[in-house]
């Protein structure tokens, strides 16, 4: 199932041509589960590379559970509340679901999500961050030019789901930025 938000959707579509004439596109590809203070430094990484940002949000059909306890319209909330109103109008997002054990019918969603608002010509970089042997889906689109983003610090999305159980609030305020701090509170 694939989710345009619409406010950034529609407002662009009636004018394709438009659209499709900025000259590069950075996609990013994650859960997000919840988004911490790296995501948001890969974001910012992405703007300095490319004019339009595409958020590829993960595991977007299923329940909730302790790994993924978040809807990816909340995760979209998360991301979109850390931004200025000229990264809003420069970022799309897509929710996608997961195959498990069938990488390329993920890789073809992801890809149909992306060429529904890019053209095929159009200059595209993955920006990701190689963290462990989880991160072999950064090679999977070999026609998209591969950046890595810096690490930024130690803050992982496992960490903050198991601080916020504990109620370690110290903790995941450290690792989240404000706004998406009272956006995890405010589900407590």
């Amino acid at each position: 199932m694939i989710h345009i938000h619409l406010k950034h959707f529609l407002l662009q579509s009636n004018n394709r041509d438009k659209y499709i004439m900025h000259k590069s596109y950075a996609v990013t590809i994650g859960r997000f589960q919840p988004f911490h203070l790296a995501h948001l430094e890969m974001i910012k990484f992405a703007f300095k590379n490319a004019n339009k940002i595409i958020v590829i949000l993960g595991s977007d059909s299923n329940i909730r559970t302790d790994k993924n306890p978040w809807t990816a319209v909340e995760r979209q909330n998360m991301i979109e509340s850390c931004l200025d109103e000229n990264q809003l109008n420069n970022i799309y997002f897509f929710g996608i679901k997961d195959y498990v054990n069938d990488n390329n019918s993920w890789v073809n969603s992801i890809n149909k999500s992306v060429y529904s608002i890019v053209d095929k010509n159009a200059d595209i970089k993955l920006i990701g961050y190689e963290k462990d042997s989880s991160s072999f889906y950064l090679k999977l689109f070999p026609n998209w030019e591969f950046i890595s983003s810096p690490t930024y610090k130690d803050c992982d999305a496992t960490t903050i789901r198991s601080m916020l159980k504990e109620k370690n609030f110290e903790g995941v305020k450290k690792m989240v930025h404000p706004n998406v701090y009272k956006l995890l509170i405010e589900k407590i």
